[in-house]
């Protein structure tokens, strides 16, 4: 007697004939609603044939949706970013929906949180960088999948803004106080300072390199200007702005003198 299996309908599956009486064979994924797969036996005794069918039904097991957040990036702050999580899939064909989460590190908007990409803008860093990481968590409606990336963003040093304050007006002999304590750097770095003066009557500084040191306006005998220009460093670059105050000192003892050669009495 001879055994022949044939597959009639249904996702192809590999038969096991080892034992043709008994043949087995692996289910295979099938979609969410399940599906018949059909076979036909012919059995011979070399004379006579005979056939017959039988339905396999093979019901689906939900398999997770496998997350795929793309490789780790390294990028230059205020470059763009695009995070790719577009070769996630789902072992039995079901739709996958996105969601992306940022976990660690300072925080950006993302363009579409729900979108299998999704891009941002790196953010400013301090000069030892940071790494942002973002979770992608794929869904496919029974259970879900998570995955996620780092990305790397390192420092491009920005040269620091100095200002030197508002021009000032004051009287000879009266205390002056420089101020440089608006001066900035955009990637919130430590600033030095370094006041020089420019112009006029030379004074001496109480701490030159101090945001806002101080003098003593010198005696005058007529309205004089004094220019300070101010210098800061974030550790790499000094600031490429003209930062200069101008100090107006008056002569208080200035009054025109009474010319008494010119009195006529009557």
């Amino acid at each position: 007697m001879t055994y022949t299996w044939v597959q009639l309908a249904g996702t192809s599956v590999t038969l096991n004939l080892s034992d043709p009486v008994h043949p087995t064979f692996t289910a295979p994924n099938v979609p969410r609603g399940g599906e018949t797969l059909t076979f036909q036996l012919t059995v011979s005794d070399g004379c006579l044939t005979s056939d017959d069918s039988v339905n396999i039904t093979v019901k689906d097991v939900n398999h997770p949706p496998v997350a795929i957040a793309g490789s780790d990036q390294t990028v230059q702050e205020d470059s763009p970013v695009t995070l790719d999580g577009s070769y996630s899939y789902d072992p039995d064909g079901d739709s996958i929906t996105y969601s992306w989460v940022q976990t660690p590190g300072t925080m950006v908007t993302l363009s579409d949180p729900i979108g299998t990409q999704t891009s941002f803008t790196a953010p400013l860093v301090g000069q030892a960088g940071e790494t942002l990481t973002f979770e992608l968590t794929v869904s496919d409606g029974l259970s879900d999948g998570t995955d996620t990336v780092n990305v790397i963003v390192e420092n491009i040093n920005h040269c620091p803004t100095a200002d030197a304050g508002d021009d000032q007006t004051r009287d000879e002999g009266s205390q002056v106080t420089l101020n440089g304590i608006e001066s900035s750097d955009p990637d919130g770095d430590t600033l030095t300072y370094t006041w020089t003066q420019v112009s006029g009557i030379p004074v001496t500084l109480s701490d030159a390199h101090s945001p806002d040191p101080a003098f003593v306006a010198p005696s005058v005998s007529q309205r004089e200007e004094l220019v300070f220009r101010l210098v800061v460093n974030d550790g790499l670059c000094n600031n490429e702005n003209d930062a200069e105050v101008t100090i107006t000192i008056l002569d208080l003892n200035g009054l025109p003198a009474c010319d008494l050669t010119r009195i006529t009495i009557r």
